[in-house]
């Protein structure tokens, strides 16, 4: 009965962890957020349940279901990290997706932050590029992209913070005579500023 108690205790954790993360993966709704912390939360404590179960076990002839359970027990722990890792990294970047409907090629396109910049490959006319940004302080966010003599700059978000809270996804798309236009998930949109030099 211990033992059987202990496989529970492993595999409860374990199967419903899985399930919240992969389904915060799809959805990116807060709910599984909090699922996933009471899950931690019950996972702990049904981890030493499971050790406490399987220590106490008198059964003789289930060594081998026990040494199973213990390393069942274990698993949840590299596997919970893992989930955690990826839940992190993917909560603290702002994710870009760049359109080129201009009929030129973007020689240079920078993301500039308030203390990170990153440079992109030029894009084609007609691609699309998705890319993300990790921001390393306070401050404005704008993107910089040139074709040519033609240079346009437009601001992606006012203030972005490391905070995952004030960081936004976004549609930029870089219209004829380089005009950038910047639709946020929230459906707020920015126009951008083109020069000629």
């Amino acid at each position: 009965m211990l033992v059987i108690i202990s496989y529970l205790c492993a595999l409860v954790p374990l199967v419903f962890g899985t399930i919240i993360f992969f389904a915060w993966l799809l959805t990116r709704q807060p709910i599984f957020e909090l699922l996933g912390m009471y899950n931690m939360g019950a996972g702990i404590i049904l981890f030493w349940t499971g050790l406490i179960s399987i220590s106490s076990s008198k059964n003789r002839s289930s060594f081998w279901k026990k040494k199973f359970v213990v390393i069942l027990l274990l698993l949840n722990v590299p596997i919970a990290i893992t989930y955690i890792v990826i839940f992190f990294t993917i909560i603290s970047r702002a994710t870009f997706e760049i359109v080129n409907q201009s009929h030129v090629r973007l020689d240079s396109v920078i993301m500039q932050g308030p203390i990170d910049r990153v440079a992109l490959d030029p894009i084609a006319s007609g691609e699309q590029v998705k890319t993300y940004f990790y921001p390393g302080g306070d401050g404005a966010l704008k993107i910089l992209v040139s074709s040519g003599n033609q240079k346009a700059k437009a601001f992606i978000d006012g203030y972005i913070t490391t905070l995952p809270k004030d960081r936004h996804d976004a549609k930029i798309i870089i219209k004829p005579n380089l005009e950038i236009k910047v639709i946020h998930k929230e459906g707020v949109q920015r126009w951008g500023e083109h020069k000629n030099y």
